[in-house]
């Protein structure tokens, strides 16, 4: 008894949770309105003989508009059936209700099913046109007659239908919005699985490629960062699974960052310095002779400012041990309130073997300083570069206020 009990409640409550407050407004004024056509379409000529059948009509369609928010959709057909039985009964003054049928046809266009909308208000024109003329006795009203008391239903049907399109074409676009979330999603770690992972991997390759020996441990420490990179930037990120706000699920969106869980107190210039660091030593083991500094001339920098600049750095470091002359190379990023500057500079290698250009497509995929420059750009930024002799130089300016 008391888990039927239990399996009520559930249900009345499940129930109370999908109640709709335009089914609850439509409920009200068609009560209203029942109680209501008692005074405005009885005569004192034919109420006593019909006031049963009239009081019985009145608590039938109460008792309708009262289950309407429960069971809209089944009490949407059972108005239209009892409006209609109710028209046919040969009561004076009484007509057809236009409220309640008007409300049903458009809800059932608007959550029934569309055929079904349609083959109920066929039933319902075609009835109330049968009635009318079996009620009008040979009379047969003319066509502005039709026109205003057909119409209703029409237009009715035509409103649920156009609020469903509209309410599908809302759905519609809530999901090509989360689609384009997840292509962007996937478009970042895309990113950042070739900003981290694949400059990663080119250092050891060209560590490999050296003459210079013992560089066992660097390259194996290589291959450990850039096995951590992966794991932690890119396949962690893509295994949770995203709810309809597009967040992981059962996992902050924090988490998903890759310095979220550094110390608040820390400086988010701290992160440049050491990509400028890592950078610096990389290429001092490749044999470039070179400094790679950060000027901070105050400001607050955020997070994706850091993110942004660490990005740009590693992939210039990058192409200076990629395409570079080991040799002096310059490598610096001056930050102030307004903007930051990031300058790059070395000599070019035009002296490679035949052999090793076998193999530059292994290194370059042609496309990290071409994404570089379509994201500075996007961001508002400007970048500019040159070859001067044997020296190639890039400049980048970024807007602090944009990144």
């Amino acid at each position: 008894m008391a888990k039927n009990l239990r399996d009520v409640a559930e249900h009345v409550r499940a129930m109370g949770e999908s109640i709709e407050f335009v089914d609850v407004l439509a409920s009200c004024v068609g009560v209203l309105y029942t109680v209501l056509s008692l005074r405005w379409f009885s005569t004192d000529a034919f109420v006593g003989a019909y006031a049963h059948l009239q009081w019985l009509l009145m608590a039938v369609r109460i008792a309708l508009y009262l289950a309407l928010p429960f069971i809209p959709v089944a009490i949407a057909y059972a108005i239209c059936a009892f409006n209609l039985a109710a028209f046919a009964v040969p009561m004076p003054g009484n007509g057809m209700e236009y409220v309640g049928t008007c409300y049903a046809l458009a809800l059932l266009a608007w959550r029934g099913s569309r055929k079904r909308a349609c083959a109920c208000l066929c039933v319902v024109l075609v009835g109330s046109v049968a009635i009318t003329l079996l009620k009008s006795e040979g009379y047969v009203p003319d066509r502005l007659s039709w026109l205003v008391g057909l119409a209703p239903y029409c237009i009715a049907l035509f409103c649920g239908l156009v609020v469903r399109e509209w309410q599908d074409l809302l759905v519609r676009r809530r999901l090509a919005e989360r689609e384009v979330a997840y292509r962007e999603k996937q478009l970042r770690m895309v990113h950042t699985l070739h900003d981290s992972v694949a400059n990663t991997l080119s250092y050891a390759v060209l560590l490999c490629r050296s003459r210079q020996g013992g560089n066992d441990e660097q390259v194996e420490r290589l291959l450990e960062q850039a096995l951590k990179a992966l794991r932690s930037d890119v396949i962690a990120p893509a295994a949770n699974r995203t709810d309809d706000d597009g967040q992981a699920v059962g996992t902050p969106v924090e988490t998903l960052m890759p310095d979220a869980d550094r110390d608040d107190n820390r400086s988010y210039a701290d992160d440049v310095r050491a990509v400028l660091k890592e950078t610096n030593d990389r290429l001092a083991v490749l044999g470039f002779a070179g400094e790679s500094i950060l000027i901070d001339r105050g400001g607050n920098p955020s997070r994706q400012w850091s993110q942004f600049v660490c990005g740009i750095v590693r992939e210039l470091g990058s192409n200076i041990a990629k395409h570079a002359a080991p040799g002096d190379y310059a490598l610096t990023v001056v930050a102030d309130a307004e903007r930051t500057t990031i300058m790059s500079s070395n000599e070019c290698d035009d002296g490679r073997l035949p052999k090793e250009e076998e193999h530059d497509e292994v290194l370059s995929s042609r496309f990290g300083l071409n994404d570089l420059l379509n994201a500075v750009h996007n961001v508002g930024g400007t970048a500019e570069w040159c070859r001067e002799g044997n020296e190639w130089s890039i400049a980048i300016e970024l807007p602090r206020a944009e990144v």
